[in-house]
């Protein structure tokens, strides 16, 4: 029960002190960066939209990230292997507009992975110790992934720098993924949405965000 207790806690004082980091910076860099802005991620928080599909993507959005960005930071070929269809897919699909070659080019990549692990297996090489000896390059590399896929197509210089309140969740949701499991970043990944969606909802002025 103590254990529980000091997991929730943790978990609610990480969720706090994200979204107060992820505000402060947003507002810093609104008033000192740039006046206006068309960042497309972060115009999402604004306002609520109470439909199915919103709420939908609310919830799926952050699974499919989860499985593509945070789901192999624990050492299991078929994560690795659900991870790169994801990315990959996701990636052909923005390229070429297209489900089929999307999915194409996401087997294509996952059947690679499965073939090095193999080929590697039969060489005796250890593909685990290479995993720990690289895993903080692993992590790292997962961070800013995830922060990089927020970038909308067009942008400015100035525009950049707001991910950097997007690289502070990216963090803490792999710290909750590293400390307890998939699921619980997951969760994090969805409150943490949320808080900020209120946050917006609640203070559309100060932040010059139309809801």
């Amino acid at each position: 029960m103590l254990k529980l207790k000091n997991k929730i806690l943790f978990f609610s004082f990480l969720l706090i002190i994200t979204v107060l980091i992820h505000v402060s910076l947003i507002f810093i860099l609104k008033w000192f960066v740039a006046k206006h802005y068309i960042f497309d991620t972060i115009r999402y928080y604004a306002g609520f939209d109470l439909s199915f599909i919103f709420l939908l993507g609310f919830i799926v959005g952050p699974f499919f990230e989860e499985l593509a960005f945070r789901l192999p930071l624990k050492k299991n070929l078929w994560y690795f292997e659900i991870s790169g269809f994801i990315i990959f897919f996701a990636l052909a699909y923005i390229i070429f507009y297209s489900l089929l070659i999307s999915f194409i080019v996401g087997s294509i990549f996952s059947l690679s992975i499965f073939l090095f692990y193999k080929k590697a297996l039969q060489l005796r090489k250890k593909v685990g110790f290479y995993y720990d000896k690289y895993y903080n390059a692993i992590c790292i590399s997962s961070i800013l992934l995830f922060t990089t896929s927020h970038l909308p197509f067009r942008i400015d210089f100035s525009e950049i720098l707001f991910l950097i309140p997007i690289l502070s969740g990216a963090i803490a949701i792999t710290i909750i993924r590293l400390k307890y499991n998939f699921w619980y970043g997951f969760l994090f990944h969805i409150l943490l949405n949320t808080c900020l969606k209120i946050c917006w909802f609640f203070f559309p002025t100060i932040f010059e965000i139309p809801i």
